[in-house]
């Protein structure tokens, strides 16, 4: 995942990265995105840890701090195809 972003400026597999946007981002993104199960059990218990954790691990070397950074490589170079993918995420 953390360098996967590096393959999408590559002018060879743009049109396959084109194609298959939609997969990309429900499957790598959104997907690690969302919270766990783990995640809404904090949130429901102890608010003010959930809220910590997000914070202590905003920045790092995280599974979903690699997502958003891919997430944002597809929203620079893809934008048009990507809007209505995340749209109906959300």
């Amino acid at each position: 995942m953390k360098y996967f972003k590096n393959l999408l400026y590559w002018n060879d597999y743009r049109g396959f990265f084109s194609e298959n946007i939609g997969t990309l981002l429900n499957t790598l993104v959104i997907g690690n995105l969302k919270p766990t199960k783990e995640d809404l059990v904090i949130f429901e218990d102890e608010p003010q840890v959930f809220i910590e954790n997000v914070f202590n691990n905003a920045g790092g070397s995280s599974r979903k701090n690699y997502c958003i950074d891919l997430a944002k490589t597809i929203a620079k170079l893809y934008t048009k195809e990507c809007i209505p993918i995340l749209q109906s995420n959300v």
